[in-house]
């Protein structure tokens, strides 16, 4: 028996994952278990809370402080689509100290977890435990900004290098640009961030939402974290995924449906 918890898994995904803890590993090319980090690995979201926090501290030393950035980030959602919506967040904080801004996210995220804004779910802390043991690669895949995501790994003993997540290049002068690092890991482009690190795609994959959907259906085994997008669950029950509903999730995208 691998011991995983049984906390709030439905019964049958409980069953699932202990039985795929028991397929055998080979140390030369190690499964590959990859999670999205908000409302999945996460409860809530780590960019929503940025931006809130930061709208409501002028005083930052940022360009960005007391700008109104979710109201631009949800106009943008709904005119354009995650497509177009989901760069801005980190481009709000372009032409930045990049060693600044890492510090400050580093902050806030300690600050958000110390608040209960976010926290991680307890079931996919046990898992990543098990993962590990049995000898499986543990990657994070986000299209939230890689300085908001590193500090979760780090609570996760995640290395920043199996950290996939938005990243703004980096200028002769240490600041961030407005260009990302591609891959980037969005959409179908989470998918193409996992094989340009690992060469080769997950074997698990988790996420809660279409930006996560290319990544899940190119894994061996994909579970969907159900809670917004009743499209995306029909299509995953027909893919053969899992899917655990009930928890708790964040109204992000609520009615967004298959728009890219």
């Amino acid at each position: 028996m691998t011991g995983l918890v049984r906390g709030a898994w439905s019964p049958e995904n409980h069953a699932r994952l202990v039985e795929m803890l028991r397929i055998p590993v080979d140390p030369t090319t190690p499964p590959i278990a990859a999670f999205d980090c908000d409302d999945t690995l996460l409860c809530r979201d780590t960019s929503y809370a940025t931006l809130a926090y930061v709208e409501s501290h002028p005083s930052l030393p940022l360009r960005a402080a007391g700008q109104p950035l979710r109201a631009r980030y949800d106009a943008a959602l709904v005119a354009h689509g995650r497509r177009v919506a989901y760069p801005l967040i980190p481009r709000f904080f372009a032409h930045e100290a990049a060693k600044s801004v890492d510090a400050l996210a580093a902050a806030w995220i300690a600050h958000f977890f110390a608040t209960g804004q976010i926290y991680l779910r307890p079931e996919f802390i046990d898992l990543i435990g098990h993962l590990r043991r049995a000898g499986w690669i543990v990657t994070i895949v986000s299209a939230s900004p890689n300085f908001l995501v590193v500090p979760v790994a780090r609570r996760l003993d995640i290395a920043p290098t199996d950290v996939l997540a938005m990243t703004l290049e980096i200028d002769a002068s240490g600041a961030y640009t407005e260009s990302l690092v591609t891959p980037v890991p969005m959409l179908e482009g989470k998918a193409d961030a996992v094989r340009h690190r690992y060469g080769r795609p997950a074997t698990f994959a988790t996420g809660d939402s279409r930006s996560d959907a290319a990544m899940m259906q190119e894994a061996r085994y994909a579970l969907l974290i159900d809670g917004h997008d009743a499209t995306l669950r029909e299509d995953a029950l027909a893919a053969g995924w899992w899917v655990q509903s009930s928890w708790s999730h964040s109204p992000a995208e609520a009615g967004l449906g298959a728009q890219p």
